[in-house]
C-alpha cells in the first residue's frame, strides 16, 4: 500500500508562499503614469484612424475594380482585413503596451512594475538594477515629454517602458538613502 509523501518547498511565486496570493501591498506609495498613458492612448488613437483610412481606401479600391476577379472574390478583403488587425497589434503593443500602469516599492525593497495587462514585474533596487533612459520624445499635441527608460536587472532580459518624466525618480532617492 503508497503512502503519501508531502515533499517541502520554498515559498515563491506558484508555490503556496506569500507570493502566490495575489500582489501584495506596497510599503510606499503608489506612482501611477498617468501622463504617459494618456500619450499613449491619444497615439493608438491617431494610429487606428490611420488604420482605418488606410484600410476603407483599399477595400474601396478593390471594390471598384473593373477586374470581375478582384471586385466579386473575397480574398483581397481577407487580406486585408488580416494585415489592418496585424498592423493594430504591432501599433498596441509599441503604444499602449509600453506603457506601464504604476510603479512602487514592495515590502521586500524591489521596484514592482505594473504592465499594461496586469503582470507585475519585479526588480531588486539594491542587487544591480541599471536604471537608464534610452530616448526621450517632446511635448506635442499628444501631450506631456514622455521617457523610454530601460529597467535592467541582474538576471533577466532587460525591459523598456514609455514613461512620464521622472517617472522613477523615486528609485533614485532610494538608492541614495
Amino acid at each position: 500500500m503508497a503512502r503519501g509523501v508531502r515533499i517541502p518547498r520554498r515559498d515563491g511565486p506558484g508555490r503556496g508562499g506569500p507570493s502566490a496570493q495575489g500582489p501584495r501591498e506596497p510599503s510606499g506609495a503608489v506612482h501611477p503614469n498617468s501622463a504617459a498613458e494618456r500619450r499613449a492612448r491619444r497615439l493608438f488613437t491617431v494610429f487606428v484612424g490611420g488604420v482605418a483610412i488606410t484600410y476603407a481606401l483599399f477595400v474601396g479600391l478593390a471594390a471598384a475594380s473593373p477586374a470581375a476577379g478582384v471586385r466579386d472574390s473575397t480574398a483581397p478583403y481577407v487580406l486585408f482585413s488580416l494585415l489592418a488587425a496585424a498592423l493594430l497589434a504591432i501599433g498596441w503593443q509599441l503604444t499602449l503596451g509600453r506603457t506601464p500602469r504604476a510603479a512602487w516599492i514592495d515590502f521586500d525593497g524591489h521596484l514592482v512594475v505594473k504592465e499594461r495587462l496586469g503582470r507585475l514585474r519585479h526588480f531588486p533596487v539594491e542587487h544591480g538594477l541599471d536604471l537608464r533612459i534610452v530616448g526621450t520624445q517632446g511635448a506635442s499635441v499628444l501631450g506631456a515629454p514622455v521617457d523610454v527608460a530601460e529597467l535592467r536587472a541582474a538576471r533577466g532580459p532587460p525591459r523598456r517602458y514609455v514613461v512620464a518624466r521622472e517617472f522613477f525618480g523615486f528609485v533614485a532617492t532610494l538608492r541614495t538613502a
